[in-house]
């Protein structure tokens, strides 16, 4: 229905959206990247082909995966598992197998075929970024793919028609092949091309799934709780009030953060002093946000923990960010008794993190050492060379 409709999306807004481990991903982000467009492709592709637009659907998908891989590989697991393995389910599962057997024996018979054997390259890889290797993620990670998924369970073994419930399970257990690959072919046996894929990361889509399909999966629940009440109208109305509030208390609570926009032109424009005296390709620590080194400075950023995703596909990056990393962390323990983050670093902690003569510039919130710039809206900015001299 549309009030369903409505009220899912409606939900998805108001959610946190984090997936996954470490809080490094959510499903609606603060910054444009390819993953949201990618995103909002899969799901057009996932609708239009439920409603037997399948060219529509297809070609929604294949844009998808040309901005996104990624994020697109997400909906073509799931139409394979929704309309395709329905229709020989037998054949279906045979043919997984298979593939999965004759991929493992592959890479076990013609080892190090794809794997990571650089044991440089694998340890940082594994140390900046373990999010990758589901055997990392913690009791709480877990417990935040749990909500989704018990959700989607729901709907799998009750929804009111056979189409929500194909669904419902076909998102779980596309869900259940990502971690599987994740866990057999990263995990145990760190093949770098799978650990690309990050197959694990297929949980988005059902978390998606499971918010938009969360009134019509509920539904059926309502209904069946609202009719073993002998005030049946006022058991629905109270429940349908009790979610409404809870998302009202939700939207309000995330409204800010949706509707401030914070890097403005005229915002830009209060820092050209400091960008005219910095060299176009000079390296800027600012640890409060890596976007403001972007958008507001317009220069490279040294270091922060979005950054650090980076390693997993180039060597070089991985090898430098772990270097970096470890750098900002001495800095912040060997300076404060009580480090907490970089954002509130000391006047030690400034002189340690720029004895990196690859460091150029540094923006803090208080005045920790002589600048010859000028304040910008509560920010100093630092030239580590000044620093390096004393």
């Amino acid at each position: 229905s549309q009030l369903g409709a409505t009220a899912g999306l409606a939900l998805l807004a108001v959610v946190p959206g984090e997936y996954g481990s470490g809080g490094v991903f959510h499903l609606l982000e603060n910054f444009l990247t390819p993953r949201m467009p990618a995103e909002a492709l899969v799901v057009a592709a996932v609708f239009a082909s439920l409603s037997a637009r399948y060219w529509i659907g297809a070609g929604c998908l294949a844009a998808a995966l040309l901005i996104h891989p990624i994020m697109g590989a997400a909906g073509a697991a799931f139409m394979a598992l929704c309309l395709l393995a329905p229709l020989r389910p037998r054949l279906a599962a045979i043919l997984a197998a298979a593939g999965f057997t004759v991929a493992l024996g592959v890479v076990l018979a013609v080892a190090p075929l794809g794997r990571l054997t650089d044991p440089d390259w694998a340890r940082a890889v594994s140390t900046e970024t373990p999010y990758l290797f589901v055997s990392n993620w913690s009791l709480g990670d877990w417990s935040r793919v749990a909500v989704p998924l018990t959700l989607l369970g729901i709907g799998w073994r009750t929804g009111s028609t056979p189409l929500l419930r194909r669904v419902c399970a076909s998102a779980l257990g596309m869900v259940a092949c990502g971690m599987a690959i994740t866990f057999v072919f990263v995990d145990l046996l760190q093949v770098w091309w799978v650990m690309s894929l990050q197959a694990w990361r297929w949980l988005w889509l059902a978390d998606v799934l499971a918010f938009l399909l969360a009134p019509a999966i509920l539904g059926g629940r309502i209904t069946v709780l609202a009719e073993g009440s002998r005030h049946t109208d006022a058991a629905a109305i109270g429940l349908i009030v009790l979610g409404a509030s809870a998302c009202l208390g939700l939207l309000t609570w995330n409204w800010p953060s949706y509707a401030t926009v914070y890097y403005t032109p005229k915002r830009a424009a209060l820092f050209a002093p400091w960008r005219a005296a910095m060299a176009p390709r000079a390296e800027v620590l600012w640890p409060d946000t890596v976007l403001a080194t972007w958008y507001l400075l317009e220069r490279p950023s040294y270091w922060s923990p979005q950054q650090v995703a980076g390693g997993l596909f180039s060597r070089e990056q991985a090898i430098i960010m772990q270097r970096r990393t470890e750098l900002v962390r001495t800095a912040m323990r060997d300076s404060n008794p009580l480090p907490s983050n970089v954002a509130r670093m000391d006047a030690n902690t400034l002189r340690r993190i720029c004895a990196d003569p690859e460091l150029q510039y540094v923006v803090g919130r208080a005045q920790l050492a002589d600048s010859p710039f000028p304040q910008v809206s509560g920010f100093y900015l630092y030239r580590c060379a000044d620093l390096r001299v004393r």
